[in-house]
């Protein structure tokens, strides 16, 4: 250690665990004066003549740790005129300045990137890194508006990442940590008419990143608006406004506590009255109900006076997440000649959470939390977000059945509420306390914070910064002490003061490192639960504990996972009142655009470890339900079914009776419409509305109703019949238009079409068959098929003369692994991925035999051989060798039966799929099916995805996730046309049932890439038709493989799957082509 790094270590307040701030102001709601009544009616903010933004671009100096930091920059006649400018705000890094750290677990400034001061994983506390930790030098000017004289000048930071000094016209006035909250600053003294120049300086990190360690994209800067405030010299300081509710909630109380500052020595006590006026609505015209006052009450010396008054409301219009009802209450503070001499407002809506008998209630019933977490993020500005990305978000959110919303982790920007207040959505707000230092020291207690005396205060200071800025929002239903940081003194303090600073809401946190218990200590949390539990656990772990059990993490959603998200809220459906819901994990990939090394102009999503940043997680930050650019994926499809408010049941084919059950708490079903169809393969025949006064559905009831549908006569032979069913919006909201499916249902009905008639074989022409010592070529008047004695693949099919393969059909057991089988990096070397035996080994397929016969119109060729794993693997750890054939008949009218037949020995390693492999011309690259879609769906991830006809481009069925990895598959495909823009091609139609995967590159083109724009350029389409896949994983960190119903184990074996590969010509109905076929009787295919 340097001399001037034993310097900083023990003598700056950033590398100072017991300093935290200085100068700054105490926390409270978020507050402008108004100027008049009308414009604190509107509560609009940014339209006070008393608030200034700072918002633009400043000077801005960069320097790579705290010793090259220029000393005297914040000085009035400081030159600053070679500084660069930098947009406030920002992150610095997303500027050509530092790089951003992609990072989980792992402190960012350990190992390289902090020039290897200090250790990986955990650090060196309680010292914050000196030989790499930027600092960034802000200033700018500003002249105080018109008719801010003689007033109280603040500053506030609504967020500055990670630690700053604030100067104004030379003087240093204060210092601050947290960086999620509000930092304010009372600049009077030091202002002046005229020109102001005002200087930031701020640390990349500081003592206080021990306790923001959250899971993301790492940045720094000054990353949220800066504001300059005007306030009058007695002014209101804070207020707080609660809302009891009788218990039948036909009355409530406005209870409001106002907190008065007297900068001007007036005397506020007793001759000052605070006035309080409430209105009906948060329209510019709304009514005013009422309008009361109290007088200022005489405080201590050094405390602020105070006012209070408790008004009743009867009849009030509650607020919830379903129906966001909001009143507007304007508070004024007037002088004792009742001149107003403050005017502050906010919206207020009535309602009450609590926990009875171990259900969480709200408004007096219980609730289901369908939610999510999310971090702030955009793919372009990083941590900083306008108002139209938040509402994007919650109106995407509302869209897709998602009610609730954890601000994961840390307190998100004031806006974020009053939209949430406004829209609708739970919020479980969560302090700026993640230190992922949970691990166990010798002592058997967490490292970080534990009880660590010197930590007490500084958490209880952020604890108080969150609950004081946010505590008037409706849309808070609970307060969270933070994540991932094990139990321990500290946390029992924060858990303490927030239920007897504010007892109308319940406290959070899940973590219970360090207890001996699974069980969540009752000592520092409301509520139980599990991160990421296995379904079949989750109601079992319900019942341990008597608190409501709340999964406020689960169904981890990096890449191509998100299975059987089904299961689980069956389960919670199944068993009403165990489990109070839960948060997924997460709302969207926090990756960032950055420009593609070497070829200018054009970008990619980059994520951990692009950045040249040494350690990170990779892409453990990606693990959203959408893209980092708001993609969406078919993982929030899957979500919005699984949280859908209503469920439709056909409970009586005969009768067409449907039974839909309202899990709405305070909606009933008159403002939507209940649309149905009878689809014939995917067709509809017939189709019908309800009006939503008709459905006669109250919330929390069900009704039966009876369609009036019938099917249609005759039945179509060999076809398909299904029930759909949605429930839409009859008029439009501030979240979605009319006609907005809020939930759906499809139900196969059980009738048995006429059998189709088919093909006879003896009425073709038998084919002819070429043989060669490397062939055998089994050929008609207008195809030819080739298959290879020496590997048994097929290697060409033509018909009419045209060759439509690219590469050769023969066994495949591997697809390309997606994130949950790469896993992260820690588990990587202990649990490797399941592809690992299986690459290759279709193509190595070694031939036993091979011999052909003529059948009644066509030519059966039998394939004899075996396929042997790459490398020991698990469960048996050792290479198995299991018998692999493939039976191809070949009939006269050019049909190709593919049998593919696989029978693993014991011990064999679970293979990802098990069917086979072609690629066709890359012309044939239009895709139309019968089955699952329009999305893709798979083994464990299936229920949105309904059976239907439908089609689109080859390469527009692949979902980009951020690493390449499978994705685009069909599960229970029927039948599926590949062709050119003629519709001429190649049509596959399954003996049953089949999982249909067709895409531009192979697994082998896409394993090991981390982009996309390193995947090489298709040359053909790849096509894969399995008869078993495994499923994609849900996400449960604690169940690491997948659960035995989803694993293609030995057991399950032999592996069969019968696929027919029919001629498609310009004009032909595909659906049509697929019933004219040659059945291969199972004799046949012996």
């Amino acid at each position: 250690m340097t001399g001037f790094e034993e310097t900083l270590t023990s003598t700056t307040e950033w590398n100072d665990p017991a300093v935290y701030e200085w100068g700054s102001e105490p926390a409270h709601a978020t507050l402008v004066t108004y100027d008049t009544l009308t414009q604190a009616v509107r509560a609009d903010r940014s339209a006070s003549p008393f608030r200034l933004s700072l918002d633009g671009d400043w000077k801005f100096r960069w320097s790579a740790n705290p010793e090259s930091r220029l000393p005297d920059f914040a000085e009035e006649d400081a030159d600053d005129s070679g500084w660069d400018m930098i947009p406030v705000p920002s992150s610095w890094q997303l500027h050509g300045y530092d790089y951003p750290i992609g990072a989980n677990t792992v402190l960012p400034w350990t190992g390289a990137n902090g020039e290897n001061e200090q250790p990986a994983p955990t650090g060196d506390y309680p010292h914050a890194p000196t030989r790499y930790n930027p600092v960034g030098q802000y200033r700018t000017t500003f002249e105080l508006p018109d008719g801010w004289a003689g007033r109280r000048t603040f500053i506030q930071f609504e967020g500055v990442e990670s630690a700053y000094y604030v100067w104004i016209n030379g003087r240093r006035i204060g210092y601050r940590e947290d960086s999620y909250t509000r930092g304010e600053f009372d600049l009077t003294p030091y202002v002046r008419s005229g020109r102001n120049v005002l200087a930031v300086e701020v640390y990349r990190w500081s003592t206080g990143s021990y306790l923001e360690n959250q899971d993301n994209v790492r940045l720094s800067g000054i990353f949220r608006s800066v504001l300059l405030l005007s306030r009058p010299p007695v002014l209101i300081r804070d207020f707080t406004v609660r809302t009891p509710l009788v218990d039948d909630f036909s009355e409530a109380a406005l209870e409001l506590s106002v907190d008065v500052r007297d900068y001007a020595g007036a005397r506020t006590e007793g001759e000052f009255q605070v006035r309080a006026a409430l209105f009906d609505g948060t329209d510019a015209g709304a009514a005013e109900l009422w309008s009361r006052s109290a007088p200022v009450e005489p405080a201590d010396s050094g405390r602020d006076a105070s006012a209070a008054l408790t008004e009743p409301v009867l009849s009030p219009r509650l607020w919830s997440a379903e129906r966001p009802e909001l009143y507007t209450l304007v508070v004024e503070l007037c002088d004792p000649n009742g001149v107003v001499v403050d005017r502050v407002s906010t919206r207020a809506g009535f309602r009450r959470v609590e926990i009875v008998d171990g259900v969480y209630r709200i408004n007096g019933r219980p609730i289901s939390l369908r939610g999510v977490n999310r971090h702030e993020w955009n793919p372009r500005t990083g941590r900083t977000l306008s108002s139209a990305d938040m509402i994007a978000d919650i109106r995407l959110m509302k869209q897709s059945n998602i009610n609730a919303v954890r601000t994961s982790h840390y307190p998100n920007d004031p806006r974020w509420y009053e939209f949430a207040d406004e829209y609708g959505l739970y919020v479980f707000d969560e302090a700026n306390n993640e230190t992922h230092i949970n691990r166990i020291d010798a002592d058997g207690r967490p490292n970080i914070p534990g009880d660590r005396p010197e930590l007490r205060a500084p958490l209880l200071w952020r604890m108080r910064n969150l609950v004081d800025r946010d505590k008037n929002h409706a849309c808070v239903i609970a307060w969270s002490i933070g994540n991932e940081s094990g139990v321990g003194s500290n946390l029992k303090a924060m858990y303490d003061w927030a239920k007897g600073y504010d007892p109308t809401r319940p406290v959070s946190y899940q973590d219970s490192t360090g207890s001996g218990s699974p069980i969540v200590p009752s000592d520092i949390s409301d509520f139980d639960g599990d991160f990421y539990p296995p379904v079949p656990e989750l109601i079992d772990r319900a019942g341990r504990d008597p608190r409501p059990y709340l999964l406020v993490e689960y169904a981890f959603s990096q890449g191509n996972t998100s299975g059987y998200l089904d299961e689980t809220w069956a389960a919670i459906r199944e068993n009403p009142g165990r489990v109070a819901g839960g948060f997924l994990w997460d709302w969207a990939d926090k990756g960032l655009w950055w420009e593609i090394p070497g070829r200018p102009g054009e970008e990619f999503l980059a994520y951990g470890g692009d950045w040249g940043d040494d350690p990170n997680d990779e892409g453990a930050h990606m693990s959203g339900l959408l893209l980092s650019d708001r993609t969406s994926t078919p993982k929030l499809e899957e979500a919005k079914l699984a949280y859908q408010p209503v469920s439709i049941t056909l409970v009586d084919p005969d009768t067409w009776t449907v039974r839909i059950a309202n899990e709405y708490l305070f909606t009933s079903l008159d403002g939507h419409a209940l649309h149905w169809a009878v689809t014939e393969d995917g067709n509809t025949v017939t189709s019908g509305t309800i009006a939503g006064r008709q459905l006669s559905t109250e919330p929390l009831s069900s009704a039966d109703i009876a369609l009036p549908s019938s099917l249609p006569e005759p039945l179509r032979a060999g076809s398909e019949y299904r029930l759909e069913l949605s429930i839409v919006l009859d008029a439009p909201t501030a979240w979605a238009e009319t006609g907005h499916v809020v939930a759906r249902a499809q139900s196969a009905l059980p009738v048995v079409a006429p059998a189709p008639a088919l093909i006879p074989p003896a009425e073709l022409d038998s084919p002819q068959v070429r043989e060669t010592s490397e062939m055998i070529e089994v050929a008609g008047d207008d195809y030819a098929v080739r298959i290879d004695r020496a590997t048994g693949r097929l290697t060409s099919l033509r018909y009419d003369g045209r060759e439509l393969l690219a590469s050769d059909l023969m066994p495949n057991f591997w697809r390309a692994p997606n994130d949950p089988e790469l896993s992260i990096p820690e588990f990587r070397a202990t649990l490797p991925e399941p592809s690992v035996p299986w690459r290759g080994v279709g193509e190595d397929w070694a031939i036993s035999g091979i011999e052909w016969s003529s059948i009644p119109g066509g030519v059966r060729v039998t394939v004899r051989g075996s396929v042997t794993t790459a490398v020991p693997f698990r469960p048996g750890n050792r290479i198995t060798t299991s018998p692999q054939s493939i039976v191809y008949t070949i009939y006269g009218n050019g049909q190709v039966d593919v049998l593919s037949t696989f029978e693993p020995v014991p011990d064999t390693p679970h293979p990802q799929v098990v069917g086979t492999t072609f690629g066709l011309r890359p012309e044939l690259a239009a895709i139309e099916w019968y089955g699952r879609g329009p999305g893709e769906s798979t083994a464990d991830r299936r229920a949105s995805a309904f059976f239907g006809r439908y089609s689109g481009s080859v390469p527009d069925q692949v979902t980009r996730y951020s690493r390449p990895q499978d994705s685009g598959n069909k599960a229970d495909t029927r039948w599926a046309a590949l062709t050119d823009d003629a519709g001429r091609g190649v049509l596959l139609v399954a003996g049953g049932s089949m999982y249909l995967n067709a895409q531009p590159n192979s697994p082998d083109e896409l394993a090991g890439h981390r982009h996309w724009h390193e995947v090489p350029e298709s040359w053909r389409t790849v096509v894969r038709v399995d008869a078993a896949q495994e499923g994609l994983l849900g996400g449960n960190w604690d169940l690491l493989t997948r659960p035995e119903k989803y694993s293609n184990t030995p057991a399950k074996g032999p592996y069969s799957l019968l696929y027919r590969m029919l001629p498609l010509r310009e004009g032909q109905d595909p659906a049509a082509v697929a019933t004219q076929y040659v059945e291969t009787r199972p004799e046949q295919g012996e």
